[in-house]
C-alpha cells in the first residue's frame, strides 16, 4: 500500500468518525478515506508499506524509523495529515476496545495538534520521534500499544524533558527491562524511584542546573539516594 495524506476533508472526517465512536456509535473504520482522492493525496516520496501487526508503540516507532530512512523526513514534520494518515491505518490496532466495540481516547491522540503542547500525544507522531532519536533507548517508555501508559504519560507531561538528551537517557538506564522489553517494576508507580519523582526531581534541578547541556553521567550525580535501588550499578560504573 502507497503512503499517502489525509486532505482537511480527510481530517474531518476520521474526527468525525472519533467523535461519534466515543459518544457510542458502532461504525466501521473509514479505511478508505486513506486512499480515496477525494480525502488523501499523494505524497512527494514513493513510500510503500506492508500489513503490519505490532505489539507496542515502540515498534511502530522502529518500523516507521526504518520507512523514513531513504526520504528527507522533515517537509512532513509539519504535516499533520502526514501523521494522521498512519494513525488511521492502525487505528484498530491503537485503539481499546470493550466486547467487540472501539473506545478510542482524545482527539488530540489520533489527530496531530497545532499546539505542541499536545502533540506529545499522538499515537503515531511521538513513538517515530522517539525511536527516531534515542532508538532501544525509547523502548521502556513506549511498551505499550493500546495507551500510552504512567510512564510515557509522566515523562512526557512536558515537551522539554524529551528533547533534554541526558535527562531521556538517565530514564532509560534506571528504568529499561530490556528482557521483558518494557520497564522496571516500580517505574510506574508513584512512590520512590518512580517516574513521576523522576519528573519532579528533574523540575527541581532545572532550576539550578542547565539540563540541556549536561550530560547522563553529571545527571546521575545528581540524583537522590531514594534512587539507588535502579541508580547504584550506574553509579558504580563511572
Amino acid at each position: 500500500m502507497k503512503v499517502r495524506r489525509l486532505n482537511e476533508i480527510g481530517q474531518r472526517e476520521f474526527e468525525d468518525f472519533i467523535i461519534r465512536t466515543k459518544n457510542g456509535e458502532v461504525l466501521d473504520i473509514p479505511i478508505p478515506l486513506l486512499s480515496d482522492p477525494r480525502t488523501s493525496e499523494a505524497i512527494a516520496d514513493d513510500l510503500k508499506i506492508d500489513k503490519k501487526i505490532f505489539n507496542s508503540r515502540y515498534e511502530i516507532g522502529v518500523y516507521l524509523t526504518d520507512l523514513f530512512k531513504p526520504i528527507e523526513i522533515d517537509k512532513y514534520l509539519g504535516q499533520s495529515g502526514f501523521w494522521d494518515w498512519f494513525s488511521l491505518l492502525w487505528f484498530e490496532q491503537l485503539c481499546k476496545s470493550q466486547a467487540g466495540i472501539f473506545k478510542p481516547s482524545d482527539l488530540v491522540n489520533w489527530l496531530l495538534s497545532d499546539d505542541y503542547r499536545h502533540r506529545v500525544r499522538h499515537c503515531i507522531y511521538i513513538p517515530w520521534q522517539m525511536v527516531n532519536r534515542y532508538g532501544i533507548e525509547a523502548q521502556f517508555a513506549c511498551s505499550k500499544l493500546v495507551e500510552r501508559g504512567e510512564i510515557q504519560e509522566q515523562l512526557m507531561q512536558r515537551q522539554k524533558i524529551v528533547g533534554w538528551d541526558a535527562a531521556w537517557r538517565l530514564a532509560s538506564a534506571i528504568y529499561s527491562d530490556y528482557a521483558k522489553k518494557g520497564f522496571k517494576q516500580g517505574a510506574a508507580s508513584h512512590g520512590a524511584c518512580s517516574s513521576l519523582r523522576y519528573v519532579k526531581f528533574l523540575n527541581q534541578s532545572e532550576r539550578t542546573y542547565d539540563i540541556g547541556t549536561m550530560s547522563k553521567e553529571e545527571l546521575l550525580e545528581l540524583l537522590p539516594k531514594e534512587y539507588d535501588r535502579f541508580a547504584s550499578p550506574l553509579k558504580a560504573k563511572i
